[in-house]
């Protein structure tokens, strides 16, 4: 194909290589021979790439029968039934391998760029080409030979390499952080559990563990724990300084159809997340609805909790959930002077702790939690400033991990924006590389 200036759209069987039409690959692998041949499923495509660390093998007979979809580096494959859309370019360590029949193998002309056309099928116009595409209702399939006719955008050579160097690059920044966040979130789970079990020392580090220090722990009704900790009932802590525990407002104290679009809102236990609360789906009221049950209404500092169904729930009010309303279903717990609360919200996720609400919850079909109960848990306590120093360290731990999902955020919006304008030829290429480059992290 000839050089162009500028873009043209073309039938997708124009830009196929010569002697390999786009087709599926094996009907039925049958049993799995472990010295057989690669075959690439669904299941290995995800989030633009193939995972091939556990590719399933299929014997080489199968596999010389269905020799016409055997793939080659550069090939983009498509996943077509079932989950239809998904993407994924052939790396070079996959040459020869086989394809399953819910996957397409697509293999362009030497001189076309198949990571531009990656990321063009997840573009809007590229989505909606694939719907129009698709046929059937109870099981879905891509129509191949509708697809074949599917016009799509034909760049100058060069800017389409460029375009998905652009896109490529961005990807790699998503995949980097998203991989930053699994790892953030593995470090944060280890340290929460020892945070809450070992507690911080007077030198302001993480106290050694009971095999390093038998010394610095003592036998407990929950195990083994720091000598200057203390053993007792939340109920007895909080009647020693002062907190206090009570339940939410009554169905029939709040109906359904006094919710408002914006209003004052009302915490459910299927808003609470991970000691959050999330106001996506949150209910609201009037403020004068809210006046009429004020003494549910949170300060800074209370918890709510699950009183019904996964009583693992819980979650710490901070200044900007102030002023919200305790819904129904749920417990109000205002913390005595010398409990944290955002310790206290962590420490009753501990197993140990847990399994002694889920002992002592009542109700067949659905476990519910009262604050008999919630008052009667055995918890092992810190001084107050060693609690606070715990809930220091775990909501840095956390913040480590919030800045990172928000780097995400901007990076998918940044892609979206980029795939909008990029892969239209709305706005061109030629300076959006070198940018890119100069931002991407070493």
């Amino acid at each position: 194909m000839s050089e162009l200036t500028e873009w043209n759209w073309l039938p997708l069987a124009e830009l196929i290589e010569d002697g390999r039409p786009i087709c599926y690959g094996v009907l039925k692998p049958g049993d799995e021979d472990p010295e057989g041949v690669p075959l690439i499923r669904i299941v290995d495509i995800g989030d633009g790439r193939l995972y091939t660390q556990n590719l399933f093998r299929i014997n080489r007979l199968l596999d010389q029968e269905f020799k016409r979809s055997r793939v080659a580096p550069g090939d983009l494959l498509l996943s077509i039934q079932g989950t239809i859309g998904r993407v994924a370019i052939v790396p070079s360590e996959l040459q020869g391998a086989n394809i399953s029949r819910t996957i397409a193998r697509i293999s362009f002309a030497d001189d076309l760029t198949p990571s531009f056309y990656k990321h063009w099928i997840k573009s809007n116009e590229g989505l909606k080409a694939t719907e129009d595409a698709t046929v059937g209702s109870t099981r879905s399939s891509l129509n191949l030979s509708v697809l074949k006719k599917v016009p799509v955008p034909l760049p100058p050579r060069g800017e389409m390499s460029k375009v998905a160097d652009v896109l490529d690059i961005v990807d790699t920044q998503i995949q980097k952080t998203k991989a930053l966040i699994a790892k953030l979130e593995k470090v944060k789970e280890a340290l929460l559990h020892d945070l809450l079990t070992r507690g911080i020392d007077e030198s302001g580090r993480l106290r050694p563990s009971p095999e390093q220090a038998p010394e610095l722990y003592k036998e407990s009704p929950l195990g083994l724990i720091p000598r200057e900790w203390s053993v007792s009932t939340l109920g007895e802590r909080l009647s020693q300084y002062g907190g206090f525990i009570q339940t939410g407002p009554f169905g029939s104290q709040l109906h359904a159809e006094e919710y408002v679009r914006e209003g004052v809102p009302v915490v459910m236990p299927q808003d609470m997340r991970d000691i959050e609360v999330s106001k996506e789906n949150i209910a609201q009221i009037t403020e004068e609805r809210a006046e009429d049950l004020a003494r549910h209404r949170v300060g800074e500092g209370d918890l709510l909790f699950s009183r019904r169904g996964d009583l693992s729930r819980c979650s710490f009010m901070s200044s900007s959930n102030k002023g919200w309303l305790c819904g129904t279903g749920c417990l109000l717990l205002r913390p005595a002077e010398h409990i944290d609360g955002f310790w206290l919200a962590n420490i009753y996720k501990l197993s140990a702790i847990q399994s002694q609400v889920y002992g002592m919850a009542v109700g067949s079909t659905m476990v519910n939690l009262n604050s008999t109960i919630l008052k009667n848990i055995v918890i092992p306590f810190p001084a107050f400033q060693e609690q606070s120093k715990i809930a220091e360290a775990i909501k840095s731990s956390k913040n480590k991990i919030f800045e990172e999902i928000n780097i995400l955020s901007k990076l998918k919006l940044q892609k979206i924006g980029l795939i909008d304008d990029l892969l239209t030829g709305r706005v061109r290429v030629t300076p959006l590389l070198d940018q890119a480059q100069a931002t991407t992290p070493a």
